[in-house]
C-alpha cells in the first residue's frame, strides 16, 4: 500500500537538502553585489566583483512552468532583497551567516525556505511558485507536480490496539519526534507539534487549494501525527508516516495550520489515525475492511495496464483485507470524477478523507468536511498557542528511542553522538 507514483519535484534543491540536512553549495566567482536592487539578468550579475558568499536562482510558475519576473526575494536576517529579472533569475550578495529566504509576488502564494544558509560560497535555490487563483485544470497539474504522498499508510491491528491502550487524549503532545533512520548515523529531532503540521500539509495537498480544504487536511495531518507519536513514540519523515519537510513553508498552509491549531479528530475521547487518500471513484469512499489494493510485481512495484493505469485487485477476507475500523465507513463522495490513474477509479486505498472530494466540498467548514468522511467522530479543540512562523529548525539531538523491526514494541537504546553536522542551528 505504500508505493507512490512518480511525480516531478517542485523544488529540486530541497530533495538533496531534505536527505542530507544541508545546503548544496556551488562555487561561483564574480557574483555582483546586487543586494536591495533588482537584478538585470544573471550575466550582468556575475560580470563584476569578487563576492565569495551569495544566493542565486530561478523562479518559475509551477502551473505554466514559465519564468516569473518581479518576484520579491527577501532574505533574513537583514531584510536583504532583490527582484527577479524577465528570465525569472535573481542574485544576492549575503554576509556569511544563517539565512532563510522568502519568495512573494502579486498573484502567487508566498513561500519560505528555511534551509540553513551558513555559506562560504554561493548557494543556488530554484523556486516554483503556486498561482493564487489557478484554474481547475491547473489545480490538477499542481497536485501532480507537488504532492509527494497520495495516501496515508494503513497501520496494523496491533498498532490500533496499542493506540487504544494509551487512553483518552487529555492533552496534545508538545512535540513530535521525527526519526531519520536512513541518515548515517540515524538521529531524531523533537519538533513543536504545529511546526510539524506546517511541514506536512504542503506535501500532502497543493497550497493553492481552498482554505477550508487546507484546514481539513491540517487537522487530518495533526491527528495522524499525534496518533503515530502515541502509538510508536515517533514519526518517519517520509511516506511510511507522512511526508515532512522542515525547510519548506507556504503562507496558505501555514495559515490553515494556525487556524486549526490544537484541533484533532477523536472517537470517544481517543485520538484516531485520520487516514486519507487522493481520489475515489466518484461514488463513495470504502469501508476500512474493503480497502483498494493494487497489483504488484515481485519487487513490490505497482503493475500498470496498457493505458498506464494501476491495476486494482479485490482483497481476500482474512488474507489481504485490512482491519475493521468504526470511524472508517463508506461515505458518499460524488462531487468529482473518478480517478483516471487506476482501472477501478480510485487513487489510494479509499479509506478516510478523499482529498479531491474535500477539494470539491470547500464550500463547507473544515469540521463539516471531516465529518463527511469520518463516522461518529468528534472534532476536538485543545487550542494551544500557535507556533510562530517561520521558526528555525532545531539541531538534531540524539534520543534514546529506536523502533524494533517488528514495530510491536519500542526498545530504548542510546544513539551515537552526532553533533550539529551542518544542519539547521537555532543558536
Amino acid at each position: 500500500m505504500n508505493q507512490r507514483s512518480p511525480a516531478a519535484s517542485r523544488r529540486s534543491f530541497l530533495r538533496s537538502v531534505s536527505r542530507i540536512g544541508a545546503t548544496t553549495l556551488i562555487a561561483l566567482p564574480g557574483l555582483a553585489q546586487v543586494a536591495s536592487h533588482p537584478t538585470t539578468g544573471m550575466a550582468a550579475s556575475v560580470a563584476q566583483g569578487s563576492l565569495l558568499v551569495g544566493l542565486r536562482g530561478t523562479v518559475i510558475d509551477l502551473a505554466t512552468l514559465l519564468p516569473v519576473s518581479g518576484v520579491l526575494v527577501r532574505v533574513e536576517p537583514g531584510a536583504i532583497t532583490t527582484l527577479t529579472d524577465p528570465a525569472g533569475t535573481f542574485a544576492l550578495s549575503l554576509p556569511p551567516a544563517s539565512h532563510s529566504v522568502e519568495f512573494s509576488a502579486p498573484g502567487y502564494i508566498t513561500e519560505t525556505h528555511l534551509s540553513p544558509f551558513n555559506v562560504d560560497a554561493v548557494t543556488t535555490i530554484d523556486a516554483k511558485l503556486f498561482p493564487a487563483a489557478p484554474t481547475n485544470d491547473q489545480q490538477v497539474l499542481l497536485y501532480a507536480r507537488s504532492v509527494r504522498q497520495f495516501a496515508s499508510p494503513l497501520v496494523d491491528q496491533q498498532t490500533m490496539d496499542r493506540l487504544g491502550s494509551a487512553g483518552a487524549l487529555m492533552a496534545l503532545p508538545a512535540t513530535i519526534t521525527v526519526y531519520y533512520d536512513h541518515a548515517n548515523p540515524p538521529y531524531m529531532i523533537n519538533v513543536p507539534l504545529e511546526d510539524y503540521v506546517k511541514g506536512v500539509v504542503p506535501n500532502e495537498v497543493p497550497p493553492s487549494w481552498p482554505g477550508n480544504t487546507l484546514q481539513a487536511q491540517a487537522v487530518a495531518a495533526r491527528s495522524y501525527g499525534v496518533a503515530s507519536q502515541l502509538a510508536y513514540g515517533f514519526v518517519y519523515p517520509d511516506t511510511r508516516s507522512q511526508v515532512y519537510d522542515p525547510y519548506y513553508r507556504t503562507s496558505t498552509t501555514d495559515a490553515a495550520t494556525d487556524a486549526t491549531a490544537g484541533v484533532v479528530v477523536t472517537v470517544n475521547g481517543f485520538i484516531v489515525f485520520t487516514f486519507f487518500f487522493s481520489s475515489c471513484n466518484g461514488v463513495t469512499t470504502r469501508d476500512s475492511e474493503n480497502v483498494n489494493l493494487y497489483k504488484t510485481d515481485q519487487n513490490g512495484n505497482i503493475v500498470h495496464n496498457n493505458l498506464g493505469q494501476a491495476e486494482c485487485l479485490s482483497c481476500t477476507p482474512g488474507v489481504s483485507c485490512w482491519n475493521y475500523v468504526s470511524y472508517c465507513r463508506h461515505r458518499s463522495c460524488n462531487l468529482h470524477a473518478p480517478s483516471s490513474k487506476s482501472d477501478c477509479g480510485y487513487w489510494g486505498h479509499g479509506v478516510g478523507l478523499c482529498q479531491w472530494g474535500a477539494f470539491s466540498r470547500s464550500n463547507l467548514s473544515f469540521a463539516d468536511i471531516l465529518n463527511s468522511y469520518y463516522t461518529g467522530v468528534t472534532i476536538a479543540d485543545f487550542a494551544p498557542t500557535p507556533t510562530p512562523t517561520p521558526t528555525c529548525v532545531p539541531s538534531p539531538t540524539p534520543l534514546p528511542v529506536t523502533p524494533t523491526p517488528s514495530g510491536s514494541e519500542v526498545h530504548r537504546v542510546l544513539l551515537p553522538e552526532i553533533g550539529n553536522q551542518s544542519r539547521p542551528n537555532c543558536g
